[in-house]
């Protein structure tokens, strides 16, 4: 503000008070201070006030503003449950509910209470919107912090949640540089949860080098899933006919190669190759996009005929067929209901992969949309209460010495017994003793044997030693 006297800034300058000045105006003299004039700072301020200074009337109208608005929002509200330690309390002049906050000094604050519902729902927003931006956009504590100095809200929590979860400005704070979807990572990976093991393969030949004690071919054909990770070698030649048997061999084994992907390499590239694999294996063949530089040749012989091999008979060959058959039979003319509807037969394979290996054009590709974990829960969950305990009631029908009458021989406590018991290869199966207790209604019995050893065995394992008539005292011989 200007002064009413037209002076300069050195003037005012010069008419500052100086610390000794400063030190005897707080001293009592009153008669002085009536003589020295007014200080100019008391001149340049004298016309001026706080025009951020409230009066008394003003904070009272805004109080009751807020009371007003809180008490509206309250109205549709289930009132709570008030007791005098609170936390709700309801003040009966003002008429609004309060929820009682304590504080870290020992004290506590009475917070105005706003519902959850759709009558505040645009203020609840509005709150907890400005309580973030007050907090400097930070996490939920923060915010719900910044919110109990004003207000109580019920499941603010959820709100601020997913306030923060949707802020664009928080976005861009807890934004980093990644990928979106990983390189490798698509589709075909999430479908490849439902698909066997060795569905779709990495195929290729590799040498090994030279092998010390090893006079033959060091060749190889590597199968390598591309959804399991997993790997199988298999010593072949790189001949097509090798590679054929080769991959029937690995087919065999783990079951799939429905898709094989192999490098440029010339047998890999002929169409007799491809027509083999759709004819023998069931399969489709994709050459990777890249060629190599040098392709090696089909067999590694130019300008003459490989000779003929005479055909040999392989054990390993035999054995495996073998176990791919027992692997692969049905334990039961009977199938179990898949969570997705799919009639399927039960197989030790299905029992312990989830699937049963297919090989060539006998069967078709599984179809089950259901992740292998899932399918073997249901296959052994099916197996365990319904097949199991039809496969033992068959067992327990077909054990144990029946009489021609059709009625079991129940051994009674002091008959003599003889009891399956096996040990090593070519010893007897079977001991001698007689029975000294039945127990479990003739299910389990003790067993005395001829050295005075005592055991416990099921009435399955035991068979009665009958007393025939024509042999009692003849000491075993036999007349004719």
């Amino acid at each position: 503000r200007r002064c009413s006297c037209d002076v300069d800034i050195y003037t005012i300058l010069n008419a500052l008070p100086t610390s000794d000045c400063l030190v005897s105006c707080f001293a009592a003299d009153p008669a002085a201070d009536e003589q020295q004039p007014k200080p100019i700072v008391e001149s340049l301020c004298e016309n001026n006030w706080d025009v951020n200074a409230k009066r008394i009337e003003d904070t009272q109208v805004e109080d009751d503003n807020v009371t007003c608005f809180v008490r509206s929002l309250q109205l549709q509200m289930t009132p709570p449950t008030t007791t005098c330690a609170g936390p709700y309390v309801y003040d009966d002049t003002s008429g609004v509910y309060s929820f009682r906050n304590g504080s870290a000094d020992g004290g506590c604050t009475y917070l105005p209470v706003v519902p959850k519902n759709e009558r505040c729902r645009a203020f609840r927003a509005k709150v907890c919107l400005d309580s973030h931006r007050t907090s400097r956009h930070g996490n939920v504590r923060s915010t719900v912090s910044s919110i109990y100095n004003q207000f109580f809200l019920p499941r603010v929590r959820v709100d601020v949640r997913s306030l923060v979860r949707h802020c664009f400005v928080c976005q861009l704070i807890r934004a980093r540089r990644r990928w979106t979807e990983p390189p490798g990572l698509g589709p075909d990976r999430t479908n490849s949860q439902a698909w066997e093991p060795y569905h779709e393969v990495f195929v290729d030949v590799l040498s090994l080098g030279e092998i010390k004690g090893w006079s033959g071919s060091t060749k190889v054909l590597t199968v390598y899933c591309l959804h399991t990770f997993h790997s199988t070698w298999v010593p072949t030649g790189e001949t097509t006919n090798d590679l054929l048997n080769s991959l029937v061999r690995v087919q065999t084994e783990q079951g799939g190669l429905l898709k094989l992907w192999c490098d440029n390499a010339s047998y890999f590239r002929s169409s007799r190759f491809g027509r083999e694999v759709s004819r023998l294996l069931n399969g489709s063949v994709a050459l990777l996009p890249m060629a190599k530089t040098l392709l090696r040749s089909q067999a590694g012989f130019v300008g003459r005929r490989r000779p003929r091999r005479k055909d040999e008979i392989d054990l390993e060959d035999i054995c495996r067929e073998v176990t791919f058959l027992l692997n692969t039979r049905p334990l039961d003319y009977d199938h179990s209901d898949e969570p997705n509807g799919e009639l399927i037969v039960v197989t030790p394979d299905s029992l312990a992969r989830g699937f049963t290996r297919k090989r060539g054009c006998v069967l078709a590709p599984g179809t089950s949309a259901l992740p292998i974990s899932r399918r073997i829960v249901a296959v052994r969950s099916y197996f365990l209460t319904e097949m199991f305990r039809d496969m033992r009631m068959a067992v327990a029908r077909t054990m144990g010495y029946q009489s021609p009458k059709g009625k079991v021989l129940k051994p009674r406590a002091g008959d003599p017994v003889l009891i399956y018991h096996p040990e090593k290869k070519l010893s007897p199966g079977y001991r001698l003793g007689h029975v000294k207790d039945v127990r479990d209604e003739g299910r389990r019995l003790r067993i005395t044997l001829t050295d005075g050893s005592e055991a416990e065995h099921h009435h399955y394992n035991v068979v009665p030693i009958l007393h025939h008539p024509q042999l009692s005292g003849q000491r075993g011989r036999i007349e004719d």
